[in-house]
């Protein structure tokens, strides 16, 4: 018996929040952004010293162009960012 309630149970369970899932898909979207809040509130943060800010300027414009500039000059900008 005790098999048959908990499997019960567990069903019940399933079939309601299906029900909702299906139904309402604003509730299920609102839970799942709520639990990721929550792991990125208590998830340790890292400090990484990899970030640089990159400053497109007129001085920059006048060397390479109007922006959006082309890949090749990109990837040249990123490798000199490298070095």
């Amino acid at each position: 018996m005790k098999y048959v309630t908990h499997w019960a149970t567990a069903l019940i369970t399933l079939a309601v929040l299906s029900f909702i899932g299906f139904s309402d898909p604003f509730v299920k979207e609102t839970m799942r952004l709520k639990s990721f809040d929550l792991i990125q509130q208590y998830d340790e943060t890292t400090v990484s010293q990899d970030v640089a800010i990159l400053e497109i300027d007129e001085k920059s414009i006048e060397k390479y162009g109007q922006w959006p500039w082309n890949r090749k000059t990109l990837a040249d900008i990123i490798w000199k960012l490298r070095e």
